[in-house]
C-alpha cells in the first residue's frame, strides 16, 4: 500500500525498514549527495516528509561525512510513532521545544 502511494508508513515502519535494509532512513528520501565536512541547510532546502499526523525533516545528516544523521520531527498533539516502538541501532539525541514529549530507552522513560 505504501508503494502504491494508498498509505503514509508510520515513523516505526520507516526505521524498521532502514533497519532490515541497512540503510540509514534518510536514504528512503533521497538520492546520495556529495559528503561535506560542514554542512549548512536552510530550513528551506531541508528533506521534508511527510506522514501520518507528522513531518520529518533532515538537517543536513544526508550529506555531512560524519556518523551523524539529525532530524527534526514534529508530531501533531497525540500522535505516536506508530504501533510500534522505534528500534535501531546508534544514538539518540532528542530535544521536546514545544509541549510534553513520552520517550522510552531500553525500558527506561
Amino acid at each position: 500500500m505504501i508503494e502504491r502511494g494508498k498509505t503514509s508508513p508510520s515513523v516505526s515502519t520507516l526505521y524498521k525498514l532502514s533497519e532490515a535494509l541497512e540503510v540509514p532512513i534518510t536514504a528512503f528520501f533521497r538520492t546520495e549527495p556529495p559528503r561535506e565536512a560542514i554542512v549548512f541547510r536552510k530550513s528551506s532546502r531541508r528533506t521534508r516528509v511527510e506522514f501520518q499526523r507528522g513531518v520529518w525533516e533532515g538537517l543536513g545528516g544526508e550529506s555531512f561525512v560524519g556518523r551523524v544523521e539529525p532530524f527534526m520531527l514534529t508530531l501533531e498533539g497525540g500522535a505516536t510513532s506508530g504501533p510500534h516502538g522505534l528500534v535501531h541501532s546508534g544514538h539518540e539525541f532528542v530535544i521536546c521545544l514545544k509541549g510534553q514529549l513520552e520517550y522510552e530507552v531500553e525500558e527506561q522513560r
